[in-house]
Parts: C-alpha cells; sequence; structure tokens
C-alpha cells in the first residue's frame, strides 16, 4: 500500500483575547441594559435583542464578551446582570471623581490592556512600536494587531491613562446633543448650534472633501487632512459610525420595515 505522505498542519497564531471595542463603546452598550432594565437579572434572548442582534453566536457574541472583559457584565445560568462597577457608573455624574476612577479601573481590566500599559510605564508608544513589540513579545496575529491598536489607543485616552485625550473631555458628551444641535462647517470651521447662533471657531479643514450620497437626497461628507490614510484609520472611522448609528438614523423609520 502506497504510503501516502501528510502535509504538516500550519500553525495558526491567536492573539491574546481582546475586547473587540473600546471601552466607550461598551459603557454606551451597558447602557442600554441600564436604561431598560436596571439592575435586574435580564434573560440572555432579551438581552441580546436589547443590543439589537437576533443571532447569539458570531459579531454578537463578541460584543458580550467585550462587555464582560471590561467587567461590565456577569453572565450566569439565569441571564445577564450588571455589575456593581457598571452600576456605579450609572448612578455617578459624568465628570465626577467617582466616575473618572471607575472608568480608569474598567480600562484596566483586560488583563493585556494592564499588562501593555505596565510594560510602558503609562506611555503608550507609536503605533509601529506597538505593534512590532505586540507581535513579538505577546504572540499577536499580525492580520489582527491593528484592530487591537486601535481600540487600545481609544479606551486609554478614553480613561484619561495616556495624558493624550483626557477623559473628562468626553465624558459628558451626549451623541444626541452633537447631532442633533451642532454641526460643524468643514469648510469655514465654524461651529453652529441650534440651527444657526456660532458659538466656536475651529480650525478650519483643510484637504480633501467626499461627498457621499445618501438615500432621500440627503448628502453627508467626509474630510481628510492629508491622504493616503492607514487601515487603522478606516477602522476607527467605522466604529464612530457604529458608536452614534441609533443618534444618527430613525427609529421610526426601522419599526415600518
Amino acid at each position: 500500500m502506497e504510503n501516502i505522505e501528510k502535509k504538516p498542519k500550519r500553525n495558526v497564531v491567536r492573539s491574546p483575547g481582546y475586547p473587540m471595542i473600546s471601552l466607550q463603546e461598551a459603557i454606551q452598550k451597558a447602557n442600554i441594559f441600564w436604561e431598560k432594565d436596571r439592575n435586574n437579572i435580564i434573560p440572555i434572548e432579551a438581552a441580546y435583542k436589547h443590543l439589537g442582534y437576533i443571532s447569539k453566536a458570531g459579531y454578537a457574541a463578541r460584543i458580550m464578551a467585550a462587555l464582560k472583559k471590561f467587567d461590565l457584565i456577569n453572565e450566569t445560568k439565569s441571564g445577564i446582570k450588571l455589575t456593581e462597577a457598571a452600576v456605579d457608573l450609572f448612578i455617578s455624574d459624568k465628570g465626577s471623581d467617582r466616575y473618572i476612577e471607575t472608568v480608569k479601573k474598567l480600562a484596566l481590566k483586560p488583563s493585556i490592556y494592564e499588562k501593555i500599559l505596565n510594560e510602558c510605564n503609562g506611555e503608550v508608544p507609536s503605533d509601529d512600536t506597538l505593534k512590532y513589540k505586540l507581535i513579538k513579545e505577546h504572540s499577536f496575529n499580525a492580520k489582527s494587531v491593528d484592530d487591537f491598536i486601535v481600540t487600545f489607543r481609544e479606551t486609554m485616552e478614553f480613561a484619561g491613562l495616556t495624558g493624550e485625550t483626557p477623559m473628562q473631555r468626553t465624558a459628558s458628551l451626549d451623541p444626541r446633543t452633537f447631532v442633533d444641535d451642532e454641526s460643524t462647517d468643514l469648510r469655514t470651521g465654524i461651529l453652529r448650534h441650534n440651527g444657526g447662533r456660532d458659538i466656536e471657531k475651529l480650525p478650519v479643514m483643510k484637504g480633501t472633501i467626499y461627498p457621499i450620497p445618501l438615500s432621500k437626497r440627503n448628502q453627508a461628507a467626509i474630510a481628510f487632512e492629508t491622504l493616503p490614510i492607514e487601515k487603522k484609520d478606516i477602522i476607527a472611522i467605522k466604529k464612530w459610525l457604529e458608536l452614534f448609528e441609533s443618534s444618527l438614523t430613525d427609529s421610526d423609520e426601522d419599526n415600518e420595515h
């Protein structure tokens, strides 16, 4: 009988476990549980439905896993329940010392986040340096490391753990207020409030502006100061669109379909 040579199995490099979304987005999703059921146990099917998911697999499961990694929810046989830390967050005033300290603690709940920040002595290096470090020292898959860097950096900045963008500047940001009541003219840099009154002169956006045709003869625009951009920038844009989706869309329109 002829011996058939078996091909050696390929070694698949799996990155260490990490949340697929930033802490800021995870808090917004956990807040949906708080608004709907407070601190009651939520049946698993209902919890997924609260977040707009039909299936409990794939992307939806990874979102739930991210909330667990940030210690925002616990899952039992009975269902999902907000953690004490999450409740502390939602009953505290945004921008208060209690709120800020809770956010800082939650940001470091993913063990890989705390480990990397400690190794960097609290000073997150450039993306290129961080990428090299993650692949060589922490066995990250080169194909997924960019996604990790985006969510890691967003979380550290939101929590004010890098000194780049203090969390206090964004803690009280209400997406509905930003979208509904304020708009920025990309060409003049004027931030308009309540449909007309100019309240702040922002730096003029210089560069390339791309119009995006939308439904109902509407139009959006995306502007870039410099091109080309990197893949991680596209990922960041997608995440921000997902973050503000509920504020940008009409819930009544969704119910018609």
